[in-house]
């Protein structure tokens, strides 16, 4: 059977669709040397301006290993700054804290919970987390520059002595931290950066207390039949984001059917309610010049920001 979209999953395609028309005409517009798109989310006071480049201009690799990750995001460093701020996630209403304040109450943070932020990015997240609760972060990222950039936050936020940050892959979290470290461990918008996603999820287990939990924030690719005409553009989107980004588009029965097999139990699997920016969701193309209407329009259709918390037992 094919995929039946939900009320609230119809809602949201059409609130992209009315914002798209003008996004798009306003990514194709971009040229070198113009204004960033603008966001509700300022871009913090130490980050230097960087160029919008043309998209023949912009240095390209295949992503297709956790260097070539870490280098992607130290050389797209400060585009990524101006656009998403200190907040590395492209699924977000206008206001951030908004969002941080609905994960932060989803993923179970409480006092003296020692929480693992993989993929931490600036480390926005574990800053504003540890500014409202009692708990102690440890970051991993895959990024020289980032690593030492989330430092610099963290230590201007005055919070060295309760968060951490090292250079890690999260495929080997069980070399990186002795088992049963955790109460949770986040992947907010980054586990698409799989390259094996069962050595991702059974090092969570590993590294988790027990009834400790992991809490996943993403998006996922509806289910649609193989065979049919959206399917085969499904996997046209998964491509082109994977050639993009080294990001994978994970089906939700996909993401479902791992958690299980690495021994979790599904406590919260739903459509994230919260309504999403498209323009921020867009912005980092738009910046950098990425200008494939036809994927950001299948994107709209064919993918829905997702949440999950699964429980170790």
């Amino acid at each position: 059977m094919g995929y039946k979209s939900s009320v609230r999953e119809r809602n949201l395609v059409q609130r992209f669709r009315d914002a798209f028309t003008a996004l798009v005409k306003r990514s194709i517009a971009r040229t070198p040397g113009t204004e960033p798109v603008p966001t509700t989310i300022p871009e913090a006071p130490s980050a230097p301006e960087t160029p919008v480049v043309a998209p023949a201009a912009r240095p390209r690799r295949p992503l297709d290993s956790a260097q070539d990750i870490a280098w992607h995001y130290d050389t797209y460093l400060g585009d990524y700054r101006a656009v998403y701020g200190e907040i590395l996630q492209a699924h977000r209403p206008t206001d951030v804290e908004e969002l941080l304040r609905y994960e932060m109450e989803s993923a179970g943070l409480a006092d003296g919970m020692r929480v693992l932020d993989a993929g931490c990015g600036f480390c926005g997240p574990a800053i504003w987390f540890a500014q409202r609760r009692d708990i102690t972060v440890d970051g991993i990222t895959l990024g020289t520059d980032m690593a030492e950039a989330a430092r610099r936050a963290v230590a201007a936020a005055r919070l060295s002595d309760r968060i951490t940050v090292r250079e890690g892959d999260f495929h080997h979290l069980s070399d990186l931290f002795p088992e049963k470290t955790f109460d949770r461990v986040l992947f907010l918008e980054t586990i698409g950066y799989f390259r094996s996603l069962d050595q991702v999820l059974n090092g969570a287990y590993h590294v988790l207390k027990p009834g400790g939990a992991i809490y996943v924030k993403d998006w996922y690719v509806k289910d649609h039949a193989p065979g049919t005409e959206e399917f085969e553009i499904a996997e046209q989107l998964n491509r082109k984001v994977y050639e993009e980004y080294g990001y994978n588009n994970i089906r939700r029965i996909e993401i479902v059917e791992a958690v299980l097999r690495a021994g979790f139990e599904i406590v919260t699997e739903q459509v994230l309610p919260i309504d999403i920016n498209p323009e921020i969701m867009f912005g980092f193309d738009a910046r950098v010049g990425n200008t494939w209407p036809q994927y950001i329009r299948n994107n709209i259709v064919y993918t829905i920001p997702y949440e999950l918390l699964a429980r170790r037992a």
